[in-house]
């Protein structure tokens, strides 16, 4: 089962990966950082390097430079992973030799399909096992100068081992396949609920602003209300003024007709506005209870849409 080291040092990256890569038949191990994965190559030899560009201490590119440096690494396909590739970017990759830049995030199979690819080219490019043997006659000569009887069926230590011949089988592919076919069923619902997130966010918005105009319209009514309980409380107290008045001149005397008439007109005038007074006071009253009360509804709606 081919090996695949991923470092990042984002942990969803990372599990994501995983999980992709996981589900296409392939052995995957994790790092958190270039450092990180620099040590898992001295003692292990992955069959190919999943590096992201942007690491808080060694980069993708050091990864790969390293891989490159490295007589029994360099021919590790490497995969660099990016939020954003252009011309920069492509630019550092192919001067350090990296295979490709893949971008974050992966949309469907993108990232299975490119590591089958690298790992089926990789398989393709292994060199013949006799033709490793010779190079030059000089070499030729100290390598047969270095061989002992007992151990002529062995390479030489300083050789690399020939890298791992894989096969992608039927099995594989269909894994692949069903991982690309999740994934689409996925980012189409993702996309449903960011599509039902909106419109719960507008409903919610709106809600706020009608709660807003109701309460401003309940302290309006609310206010309305206490200056007309002050204009009652003040008509009232001309109303008792008049009576008084009346009362006053009865005992004294017989008043003069014109004057008992302007009395009880004026204090007819005034019983008329108290009493109007008191239903502007009960309509507003009323009002802002209304109010107030539609604005506890709607906050306990958009409460609910919350959640």
């Amino acid at each position: 089962m081919p090996k695949i080291l991923i470092a990042d040092d984002s942990l969803s990256v990372r599990k994501v990966a995983e999980r992709l890569l996981t589900a296409a038949g392939l052995e995957v191990t994790l790092v958190a950082n270039g450092e990180e994965a620099l040590s898992w190559l001295v003692k292990g030899r992955p069959d190919l390097v999943l590096a992201d560009i942007i690491m808080p201490d060694k980069s993708g590119f050091d990864v790969c430079t390293y891989i490159r440096s490295h007589q029994g690494l360099s021919a590790t396909p490497v995969l660099l992973m990016s939020g954003v590739v252009d011309d920069e970017v492509s630019r550092q990759a192919e001067a350090c030799r990296a295979n490709g830049v893949i971008k974050k995030p992966f949309q469907g199979a993108s990232l299975q399909e490119r590591v089958m690819a690298l790992l089926a080219a990789s398989q393709e490019q292994v060199p013949a096992p006799a033709a490793a043997a010779v190079e030059t006659p000089i070499e030729m000569a100290a390598a047969m100068a270095a061989i002992q009887p007992p151990e002529t069926s062995r390479p030489s230590p300083e050789q690399p081992a020939s890298p791992k011949v894989f096969r992608i089988t039927e099995e594989q592919l269909q894994t692949v396949r069903q991982a690309a076919a999740w994934a689409k069923e996925t980012e189409a619902k993702f996309a449903e609920e960011q599509q039902r997130t909106a419109r719960l966010e507008e409903q919610v918005q709106r809600l706020q602003r009608e709660i807003e105009e109701l309460r401003h319209t309940a302290e309006e009514a609310g206010a309305h209300a206490h200056e007309l309980e002050v204009r009652l409380a003040a008509e009232r107290q001309r109303v008792e003024e008049l009576q008084v008045i009346m009362a006053t001149v009865s005992q004294n005397g017989q008043p003069s007709t014109e004057a008992m008439r302007e009395l009880q007109s004026r204090l007819s005038e005034e019983e008329q506005r108290s009493a109007q007074l008191v239903k502007q006071l009960a309509e507003k009253e009323h009002a802002a209870s209304c109010a107030e009360r539609l604005a506890q509804v709607f906050a306990e709606i958009t409460a609910l849409g919350k959640h």
